[in-house]
């Protein structure tokens, strides 16, 4: 339940971070004043979403989910499946292998696209509602 509820912080910290507004942003110059501690939190977020991740994919690794005792299954299992393959085998010039920081990124863009998802629908559904009663 822990988890669950750090998971669900560490999301919705994301997304306000990602979509509040913050001067420096604009202006630059205001960027070393740290003026509204954006910076911080970006930070701990950051870190605390590279745990999460890490710790998901170690358990995958390992086999199981350590909360449910069964084995991962679908987008994220393929998604790990990948780890330390070349994403283009037949090119031998530059070969790129994906890596954790990789799927990382993909399994956050999906995370976060979902919520955002949700709370756009609920956002047009409820101003619909009140423009057509």
């Amino acid at each position: 339940m822990i988890k669950s509820i750090l998971s669900r912080w560490l999301m919705r910290e994301c997304t306000y971070l990602a979509r509040v507004f913050n001067l420096s942003d604009y202006a630059s110059f205001f960027d070393p004043l740290h003026l509204r501690g954006y910076a911080r939190r970006i930070k701990r977020a950051s870190s605390g979403l590279h745990e999460f991740f890490d710790k998901m994919i170690n358990e995958y690794q390992q086999g199981t989910n350590m909360d449910e005792q069964k084995p991962y299954t679908g987008f994220f299992q393929v998604m790990v499946s990948l780890l330390g393959t070349p994403m283009n085998p037949n090119d031998e010039d530059q070969p790129y292998i994906v890596g954790r920081e990789n799927i990382k990124a993909i399994m956050l863009d999906m995370v976060v696209a979902s919520f955002d998802t949700i709370t756009t629908a609920i956002e047009w559904t409820l101003s619909e509602l009140l423009r057509h009663p």
